[in-house]
């Protein structure tokens, strides 16, 4: 590019946006102008100011579209995103932002048609709503393969590095109604059951127990929008023998001539629950012993026990132990 105009008489101005209200961007004189210059619009404007003096070579320049680097996209129900100079390659050192906006009834669904970005250098972030809460930021080719914002204004920031450059992204988008997309089939409790089959927002669902078992967990769950899907208000409870629930206060008593004992579990992950005290009372007959077999054992490990254990008292030792607690 060549350029040279009386330097601080003669100016190049370069505005961007509509012709009624641009934006400026740059102003140049002499030999004083960037290498080259990325815009983010797709109205540029070039204004060049002489004055009754001197003359100078002037100036040749070269441009290209390199595709729109972000934008407001209003009043559209479906539509495609697509990252600067895609099909071709992006450039680097870009930060690009676009906002879709839909019916303020609506949420935003999205589904990317191709993704490539360099690992851990180039990124795409999504943010939902007006106080653009993120929900996702994807780099390399690692990206679901569909997004739903659970409201009707969602960004993308497109942010790169100056580093090398690969095939870019083209991601759909169309508005979805909330009533269409439904919380994850909580299912049923072995040993319980459940009220109620609708899983769109706003749906409860009413959970209980078989006789001779207790509920760990909430019975009422209410189906909600989430941060970036529909989700339930709270986890799915479980229903286990009273036997082997857990008992803080007092200690449950068991006088059975054997039986068995188990941490209370998520049902979820399938281990044991965190933040609990639980403690069992074994009670044999007068002139009889109790014998502890452990047919399995699993602890988070630290050799002071500082975080979990299992300990075993004689009876008067723990009656203490559980009223000084």
């Amino acid at each position: 590019m060549a350029f040279k105009l009386e330097p601080n008489f003669d100016w190049l101005y370069v505005y961007k946006g509509d012709q009624e209200d641009p934006i400026l961007i740059g102003s140049y004189t002499g030999r004083d102008i960037p290498a080259e210059l990325d815009t983010t619009s797709h109205v540029v404007q070039l204004v060049l100011q002489t004055d009754f003096q001197y003359i100078f070579e002037g100036f040749r320049i070269y441009f290209h579209d390199q595709g729109i680097c972000g934008g407001h996209i209003t009043g559209q129900s479906s539509g495609y995103i697509y990252s600067p100079n895609y099909p071709g390659q992006y450039h680097n050192n870009l930060m690009c932002t676009w906002t879709i906006e839909v019916n303020s009834q609506k949420g935003v669904k999205m589904t990317p048609v191709s993704f490539s970005l360099e690992e851990n250098f180039d990124w795409l972030y999504f943010y939902k709503g007006e106080d653009g809460t993120i929900i996702g930021a994807y780099s390399g080719k690692d990206i679901p393969g569909e997004l739903i914002v659970t409201d009707y204004i969602a960004h993308l920031l497109f942010h790169t590095s100056r580093n090398d450059i690969e095939d870019g992204f083209k991601i759909h988008f169309e508005e979805f109604d909330f009533m269409s997309v439904e919380c994850p089939d909580p299912g049923v409790p072995n040993n319980g059951y459940r009220n109620g089959n609708r899983f769109t927002v706003g749906s409860v669902v009413l959970f209980g127990c078989d006789d001779g078992y207790v509920l760990l967990g909430q019975e009422r769950l209410t189906c909600q929008s989430g941060i970036i899907t529909m989700e339930w208000n709270f986890n799915v409870p479980g229903c286990e023998d009273p036997t082997h629930a857990c008992v803080a206060d007092g200690g449950r008593v068991m006088s059975e001539e054997e039986g068995e004992i188990l941490p209370p579990f998520d049902p979820l992950t399938g281990n044991y629950r965190d933040n609990v005290f639980c403690s069992w009372i074994l009670e044999a007959d007068p002139g009889k012993v109790v014998v502890v077999e452990f047919l399995e054992f699993h602890l988070e490990y630290e050799k002071r026990c500082r975080y979990d254990l299992l300990q075993i008292e004689d009876y008067e030792s723990l009656r203490k132990f559980l009223s000084f607690n």
